[in-house]
C-alpha cells in the first residue's frame, strides 16, 4: 500500500501482477494484428510458389528447345515427316512433360529450314503440334531467324501457358523458348 514499507518480495510480486494485467489486456490486440497480417503473408507465399513454378516451366522449355535442336542437328533425314515427329517427341521428353498433350496451352513447332533445297527430304518443312493435333506444312518455318537461305538449319519453338496466383490476383503468362541450330548431318 502507498506510504507503507514493502519488502522486496512484495514489490516484485506487485510488478509481476501489473505485467500480467498488461499482457492480458494486450492479448486481443495481438490477435487482431495477426488477423490483419496473415492474409498478406499467405498471398506472398502463394505468389512466390506459383511464380517459382512458372520459372521452372520456363527453364524446362528452354532446355527442351536446346536439346531438341542439338538432337535434330545430327539426326539423318530419311523421311521428313518421321524426322519432324522424332524431333518433336525429343522436345517433349526433354521438357519433362511441360509441353505434353495434357499441359495447358502447350505448343511444339519444329522446322527443317532449307529454302534452297530441291529434294523432297531437303526442303523447308514445318511440324506444328498442339492439343488439337499435328500439322505438317511444306515451305513454312517456325519463326524468322534472319539466317541466309542457303543454310540448312533446324528451328524449335516451344510454348505453353502458365499462371501466377496470389489469392486475389491471378495473371496468365505465355512462356516461350526458341532454338536455331545449324544442320550438321553429312549426307
Amino acid at each position: 500500500m502507498p506510504g507503507e514499507d514493502c519488502t522486496d518480495t512484495e514489490i516484485k510480486s506487485h510488478r509481476w501482477v501489473r505485467q500480467l494485467r498488461t499482457w492480458h489486456d494486450e492479448r486481443g490486440a495481438a490477435l487482431v494484428e495477426f488477423g490483419l497480417v496473415i492474409p498478406i503473408f499467405v498471398m506472398l507465399i502463394l505468389g512466390s510458389v506459383t511464380l517459382g513454378l512458372a520459372y521452372n516451366d520456363n527453364n524446362s522449355l528452354n532446355n527442351g528447345a536446346r536439346e531438341a535442336g542439338r538432337f535434330a542437328a545430327t539426326l539423318p533425314v530419311d523421311t521428313i515427316n518421321v524426322w519432324l515427329n522424332d524431333v518433336a517427341d525429343a522436345a517433349e521428353v526433354a521438357t519433362d512433360g511441360a509441353v505434353s498433350d495434357t499441359a495447358t496451352g502447350s505448343e511444339i513447332c519444329v522446322a527443317y529450314v532449307y529454302p534452297a533445297g530441291t529434294e523432297p527430304n531437303d526442303q523447308t518443312t514445318l511440324l506444328f503440334r498442339d492439343a488439337s493435333g499435328t500439322t505438317i506444312t511444306s515451305g513454312a518455318f517456325c519463326f524468322d531467324d534472319g539466317r541466309p537461305n542457303d543454310e540448312r538449319r533446324v528451328q524449335v519453338q516451344l510454348g505453353r501457358e502458365s499462371q501466377v496466383q496470389a489469392i486475389v490476383y491471378t495473371r496468365n503468362v505465355e512462356l516461350e523458348a526458341r532454338s536455331v541450330v545449324r544442320y550438321e548431318r553429312a549426307d
